[in-house]
This record gives C-alpha cells, sequence and structure tokens, in this order.
C-alpha cells in the first residue's frame, strides 16, 4: 500500500527465508517479493546453545573452511546473496567465504567495520554492497577511532584525498552503499520533524491499531520518544557524510536507499523517509528511485 513491491532481506529468516519468498514470488501469500540471505556469518555469537541448525541466524565460524561451509549452506538452501555481518574475522575467512560464493555466482554483502575486514578490502574482495555505509567514517578521517567517538566524529575530521581515493576503489569494485541515514543518525535529517510527524499519523489509524500489538507502537516511535542531542562537530560529521555521498555519486557510485526496516520502523513510510533523507546530499531524485529499483536489482543481480 506504500508502493513498496520487493525488499532484500538482512538474513534474519533463518530456513524459513527461500519458503517464504516462493510462496510470494508464487502468489501464495501477500506481499512485497522477498529476496534473502538466508543467515549471516558474524565474528561471534554469545547466544547460541550448540542445537541450532546450520541455517539457524547468525553463525561464528571458527576457521576458512567452517566460513566456506556456512556459505555452501546458504546458497544450497537458495539464498539470494551471502552476507558477512561485521569485519572483525580473520581476512583469510573473508577470502574463503568470497571464493565460495563465486563458484555459483552468488552476491556477496558486507559490513566492514574492521579489523579484518574494511571497505577497501570488501570491494577488493568483490563486495556488492556495504550496508549501513559500514566502516566508511574511519576509513576517510584523518582521526583514528577511539573511546567516546562515533561515526560523524570521524566523518567531522575527513580527509578529502583519502575519501576520493576510497570513492575510485569502490566505483571501480561496482561497490554499492547503503548508508541507513534515518537509523544510523536520528534527529540529524533536516526532515526530521516529519519523520516523527508521518509516523506518528500512520499508527493513529485505528484500522490498523485494531491488530497491530501495543508493544510494537512503543518500539517504531521509540526514536522520537527520547531527547536527541547533537553536538556542531557531529552536525559537520553529518553534513561531511552527505557530501561523501555526493562526490559517490557523481564519480558514478550507486547509493541505494534502506532503510533497515527492522520491528521497530514504520513499514512501508520508513524507506520514504530514507529517500527524503538521502536527498539532502544532492543526490537527485530520478537517481533515488534508480537505487531503490534498478541498481537494487544489480546489486542482487536481479535485473
Amino acid at each position: 500500500s506504500h508502493g513498496i513491491t520487493s525488499n532484500i532481506g538482512i538474513g534474519n529468516s533463518g530456513e524459513i527465508g527461500a519458503v517464504v519468498r516462493d510462496a510470494v514470488l508464487h502468489g501464495k501469500l501477500p506481499g512485497p517479493r522477498p529476496f534473502t540471505a538466508m543467515s549471516r556469518i558474524v565474528t561471534q555469537n554469545n547466544n547460541n546453545t550448540g542445537l541450532e541448525t546450520t541455517l539457524t541466524p547468525n553463525r561464528a565460524p571458527k576457521s576458512a573452511e567452517e566460513t566456506r561451509e556456512y556459505v555452501k549452506a546458504y546458497i544450497a538452501a537458495g539464498a539470494d546473496w551471502v552476507i558477512f555481518q561485521d569485519g572483525g574475522l580473520p581476512y583469510e575467512y573473508y577470502v574463503a567465504g568470497f571464493e565460495e560464493a563465486k563458484k555459483t555466482n552468488t552476491p556477496v554483502f558486507t559490513r566492514s567495520y574492521g579489523p579484518g575486514l574494511d571497505p577497501r578490502r570488501a570491494a577488493l574482495l568483490g563486495s556488492k554492497n556495504l550496508p549501513h555505509s559500514a566502516g566508511i567514517g574511519m576509513s576517510v578521517s584523518k582521526t583514528a577511532p577511539g573511546p567516546g567517538l562515533n561515526e560523524l566524529d570521524l566523518y567531522a575530521d575527513m580527509d578529502d584525498a583519502k575519501a576520493k581515493d576510497l570513492i575510485q576503489v569502490l566505483v571501480k569494485a561496482g561497490t554499492a552503499l547503503v548508508p541507513t541515514l534515518k537509523l544510523s543518525y536520528p534527529g540529524y535529517s533536516k526532515y526530521w520533524a516529519r519523520f516523527d510527524q508521518e509516523d506518528h499519523k500512520a499508527l493513529s489509524d485505528p484500522n490498523l491499531l485494531a491488530y497491530y500489538p501495543p508493544e510494537r507502537v512503543l518500539s517504531n516511535l521509540a526514536a522520537y520518544n527520547n531527547p536527541i542531542v547533537t553536538t556542531e562537530h557531529r552536525r559537520q560529521g553529518y553534513q561531511n557524510l552527505l557530501r561523501f555521498l555526493k562526490m559517490f555519486e557523481d564519480a558514478g557510485g550507486h547509493v541505494v536507499p534502506g532503510g533497515d526496516t527492522n520491528a521497530s520502523k514504520v513499514p512501508g513510510l520508513n524507506i520514504h523517509h530514507e529517500f527524503l533523507a538521502i536527498s539532502e546530499s544532492g543526490i537527485t531524485p530520478m537517481q533515488i528511485i534508480q537505487g531503490a529499483t534498478k541498481w537494487s536489482a544489480e546489486m542482487i543481480d536481479k535485473e
């Protein structure tokens, strides 16, 4: 009803991922067409009991060979693509995972926060996407990451030479960026008050509230219910982040809108809000539409 006709899941569906996808594609379930990674590969998972199936979300491999086996299992189960959830594994684990995915031409996404995998290495391995633009801030900053510093602090000290160099690598590799601006930087968009108003309005509809759980309403609105303190340094960082995205797009890169629309976001509206946030960078409406359609499809080899 919001015009969303497909979505790319982040690998949290596990063994039901391919089943739900196929049910939608074959008209057995109503909904936007889903594309799934089934599960995701992480650095560590302290919540597992040892009784989980291979396809249960979040698997932490203990070797390069085990990484390869997880990738093989996800692809065999019907994954549309593979995701490495963070960048903390040894580099050779990622090499093995990419090698395995390439055997079947399966796309790979990477949250390349380091230290084992940073954006440059991810791009050179062939990552199709960096969810949350993972690791870009630390890669382009004059300041090293440290206690008390967040991503916007790093962007505030952006080195344009570093930024241009990294952009060249990303563009040459065809690595897209999904910046998730609304999620990652609450309160910084000039449209924040509009987001607040529209989300509250959507969740006051009595037809929706007839079946929508009250607990979910609270979680959907949580981002607006706590005071958001912004600093001048971080506001500058946000502007530099927007400037980086425009530089990347102008160089031939693809910025793909994604709202990380999980259970704490208002479905449908959330991605439209992300469109608006991206537009603040100067990226054009048509480029945003291409990012949400054509370039998203290319990112998972579903042209």
